[in-house]
């Protein structure tokens, strides 16, 4: 799988996660983690557990649209 966001410049680069809300494949530059709490009532996105800490790995554009949503 390729980085969504270095495909859109015309850079092919291997993606190492996916975000966890859109399920675009990202590169380690793109890959942005959030503390997230656990999910409560079902799973919503995916979790990866990161030094004993929930975080949510997400893509630049998922990133801003949760910033900007508190």
């Amino acid at each position: 799988m390729r980085c969504w966001e270095d495909a859109r410049s015309g850079v092919e680069k291997e993606a190492v996660a996916t975000c966890g809300l859109c399920g675009k494949g990202l590169c380690s530059d793109h890959a942005v983690g959030i503390e997230a709490p656990p999910p409560v009532g079902g799973r919503i996105g995916h979790v990866a557990w990161h030094a004993g800490a929930p975080m949510l790995i997400l893509c630049p554009f998922c990133l801003e649209a949760v910033r900007e949503g508190d």
